[in-house]
């Protein structure tokens, strides 16, 4: 089983009704306990790209001092 978290509801966004275009992304983070399948629904994508960890950039400074609230569904 993967978790699944609603991104419009988890930053606060009204419900919206799950269409055709609705998708789940699922992808794998690293949390404190080692690595986890975690799901999240988005309204659509327009794009699939499957990256090898040497493809991904660090965060930029500037966005790791977004205070815990904001994107607090994000292990650190």
């Amino acid at each position: 089983m993967v978790p699944v978290i609603d991104l419009r509801l988890k930053f606060g966004l009204d419900a919206a009704e799950y269409t055709q275009r609705t998708c789940i992304i699922v992808t794998q983070v690293q949390g404190d306990g080692g690595a986890v399948l975690m799901g999240i629904v988005v309204d659509g994508v327009s794009e699939v790209l499957n990256l090898a960890g040497s493809e991904i950039e660090d965060t930029p400074t500037s966005a790791r001092s977004i205070p815990g609230d904001i994107c607090s569904a994000w292990p650190r």
